[in-house]
């Protein structure tokens, strides 16, 4: 009883947090990108101009990877300009089966939050802020990894095709053990990235700052791949359209009757 009103109050919690998310998408960051757009300067050139210091700006030209992300604490260096680690171990769960009762499988679960990392990068004559390389989006999960350089820093690379992403991580000493099975306490981890390569022809919108291109609020998309002309880029990487504000509502709506839900229903 004790885990179910736990468990409304988090549902509930998480609604409300997500309908002041969307009511101020809808009513404040939604009203600020469309102006701002309405007043965006179109570049594909690499020539940056001062006279449009402090509008938005939609740059289609090629991406320039200056420093890739670094994971400073796996000593790990991968080929994108933002990256994240989700480190999983594995832990017992009991699980009821029809035929059998209660039973023991071990699974993997994800331990703490995902660590991000980012690097450097440049559109046409810009350079990324920090900020707006934090919104580029993550598409992929990395599999090109150099396996000697993983051995040098103690992890092997494996696969496992019953779960999405499928490519992993791991400590050498998991996986040069005699036997073919994982045990309790055993870890592995996976990276996010973003799938944006050094020469790529891109489409960015953002704020110019002097030479740096800044996060512009209520975009859906900052960085998109392939040359767009500027109706393109806004139609999509422009402000959020009816069908995601509805999505927002609706979820949010969700999740508060599933938390009221799990007060008034009986088991």
């Amino acid at each position: 009883m004790v885990k179910r009103i736990l468990g409304g109050i988090l549902f509930i919690c998480i609604g409300i947090f997500l309908m002041i998310a969307s009511i101020k998408m809808i009513f404040v960051d939604d009203p600020k990108a469309k102006k701002l757009l309405s007043e965006a300067v179109y570049v594909t050139t690499d020539t940056v101009d001062s006279a449009n210091d402090g509008k938005a700006v939609i740059v289609s030209a090629p991406f320039k990877l200056v420093e890739p992300a670094y994971d400073d604490e796996m000593g790990l260096t991968l080929d994108s300009i933002r990256i994240s680690r989700k480190k999983e171990r594995t832990e017992y769960e009991r699980k009821q089966n029809d035929e059998d009762g209660w039973k023991e499988k071990l699974v993997w679960n994800q331990e703490g939050a995902s660590e991000e990392y980012i690097g450097e990068g440049m559109v046409g004559g810009y350079t990324l802020s920090e900020d707006f390389i934090h919104m580029i989006r993550m598409t992929g999960t990395w599999k090109d990894y150099d396996e000697q350089v993983l051995k040098e820093l103690g992890y092997a690379f494996v696969s496992d095709p019953s779960y999405s992403q499928g490519y992993f991580i791991e400590p050498l000493d998991q996986t040069e053990r005699s036997y073919q099975y994982y045990l309790e306490n055993d870890i592995r981890y996976s990276y996010s990235y973003a799938d944006f390569k050094d020469g790529d022809k891109v489409t960015a919108i953002g704020i110019q700052d002097g030479q740096t291109l800044k996060k512009a609020p209520g975009m859906t998309e900052y960085l998109m791949k392939g040359e767009m002309d500027m109706e393109t880029a806004i139609k999509e990487g422009g402000a959020a359209g009816i069908g995601l504000k509805i999505f927002s509502i609706a979820i949010s709506l969700i999740f508060m009757l599933g938390g009221v839900l799990m007060f008034v229903i009986k088991r």
